[in-house]
């Protein structure tokens, strides 16, 4: 094989090893605790098991505070959606178990990222988080 050869087979080679890690992006987030923060209201997302596992029970908890204390009375909920298919309307209404702290249940049918949108809503204000998880195979 002649070098112009081999230099046109390199760079094919890497064109398509290039082209195909721009599909695998992880958009999982960090394993642990996913935290947002925006004007004074955080949410802090913890999911359990962490890596969630398809066609199994996850909990959901949603911390959440306003100005460093922690946010009481609200309504929240979860809309859990997988970008790259759609399964359905996903929307478990969590529960506050403690000051500031608020739990679902959830299952995620299939293995990929999801995007668990934390809906709050309180004193007539709305305000929500995006986080994304990766879901494992059972």
């Amino acid at each position: 094989m002649n070098s112009r050869a081999f230099i046109l087979l390199a760079a094919l080679a890497a064109l398509i090893f290039g082209l195909a890690s721009c599909g695998r992006q992880d958009k999982s987030g960090p394993a642990g605790p996913r935290k947002a923060e925006e004007g004074g209201k955080a949410i802090e997302l913890r999911v359990y098991p962490d890596p969630p596992v398809a066609l199994r029970e996850t909990e959901l908890m949603a911390h959440l505070s306003d100005d460093g204390k922690p946010l009481k009375g609200a309504k929240v909920s979860f809309d859990l959606t997988m970008p790259a298919m759609y399964h359905g309307e996903n929307r478990p209404v969590a529960a506050e178990v403690d000051t500031g702290i608020y739990t679902a249940k959830a299952v995620m049918p299939m293995a990929g990222v999801w995007l668990i949108d934390v809906r709050v809503e309180q004193g007539g204000q709305k305000f929500f988080q995006k986080f994304y998880v990766d879901v494992k195979e059972k």
